[in-house]
């Protein structure tokens, strides 16, 4: 379904999106409230890291076939994670946890651990450039302009934002692994001398 919406539709449920999450949040914080429970920060951060994360996968699905963006949300995903069971493990530290300080520490030097490891994971695949291949066994192929999927198109035209490539121009700004390494070596025919086509190829004598 979100391979039917344009651009501008994706934009608007990404902002409602998040307008709801923050709604979502605040009741959840006033019935926590009402409830008669002491709403402390480690249970506001919870509940917003909770509205976040559901923010977040709406995001993921409306940007899924998105080739920037995607990979940028799986990441934030990802970050949202971790965070949450940090957070989680701190509030239950606190609550039930004689030094609550060392173990609350530990939890959040545990998330920042794991944040640079996956920030250093996602530079990591950065560098390296895309795959050829992508998750689902198709050819990963998408727009260089909007970043739009095209696989599955019979035709090199975005139907996202309407550009138009030639199959060389699109294979060429894909920034494949491969294609980055290709420069460096050497193509088998390069050594092999120019051939005119105005003088016919000289026929090797018979003894």
């Amino acid at each position: 379904m979100s391979g039917r919406l344009t651009i501008f539709g994706r934009m608007a449920l990404s902002v409602g999106g998040l307008g709801a999450a923050i709604v979502a949040a605040l009741v959840a914080l006033g019935l926590i409230s009402e409830a008669g429970a002491r709403v402390g920060e480690g249970t506001a951060a919870l509940v917003l890291v909770v509205a976040g994360l559901a923010w977040l996968l709406l995001l993921s699905w409306l940007w899924l076939g998105h080739a920037v963006l995607g990979p940028l949300l799986r990441g934030a995903f990802a970050l949202g994670a971790i965070w949450f069971v940090a957070i989680l493990l701190a509030v239950i530290a606190e609550s039930r946890m004689r030094h609550e300080e060392v173990w609350i520490a530990a939890c959040m030097f545990g998330g920042l651990t794991a944040t640079t490891l996956l920030i250093a994971s996602l530079l990591y695949r950065r560098m390296r450039g895309r795959s050829i291949v992508g998750r689902s066994g198709c050819v990963n192929v998408s727009c260089p302009q909007c970043g739009y999927s095209l696989v599955g198109k019979t035709d090199c035209t975005c139907p996202e934002c309407g550009m138009q490539y030639t199959l060389d121009q699109l294979i060429a700004l894909q920034d494949y692994d491969a294609l980055r390494r290709e420069p460096a070596s050497t193509p088998p025919h390069a050594s092999r001398p120019a051939v005119s086509l105005d003088e016919p190829a000289a026929l090797p004598h018979s003894q």
